[in-house]
């Protein structure tokens, strides 16, 4: 009799958790999936990122999915290739010395940061 009663729980266990994951959440917005209005980026991670996100020393894990999505850097690998290629990002264009030790950039024009102010090289 401890088995199937055991069975008999853990059925309704199971019952329980599918059924409050189809239950949906009330976040105050009638229209489902409605932008935010707060003008506040909510994240969600899975762990703790363990410092502040630095795109130019934070490349592991959760640190590079924010920092990937919160920076645009001047130039990007392209993606699908079997060689690596990079391709134009905030640069338009880009030269190297012979030595590869000096690069010259042209950045893309009309670019602004989040609080107006004009993307230059300074």
């Amino acid at each position: 009799m401890t088995t199937r009663l055991r069975a008999v729980a853990a059925v309704a266990a199971v019952a329980v958790v599918a059924l409050t994951a189809c239950g949906g959440s009330d976040s105050g917005s009638s229209t489902p999936n409605a932008a935010p209005t707060d003008k506040v980026l909510h994240l969600s991670f899975l762990q703790d990122p363990g410092q502040p996100p630095d795109p130019d020393i934070f490349y592991a894990g959760q640190g590079l999915l924010l920092t990937t999505n919160t920076y645009e850097g001047l130039l990007q690998y392209k993606g699908g290739t079997d060689k690596p290629e990079l391709e134009p990002l905030l640069a338009t264009e880009w030269t190297a010395s012979p030595d590869n030790k000096v690069f010259t950039f042209k950045l893309r024009e009309g670019v602004k940061f989040h609080d107006g102010t004009p993307f230059t090289s300074a």
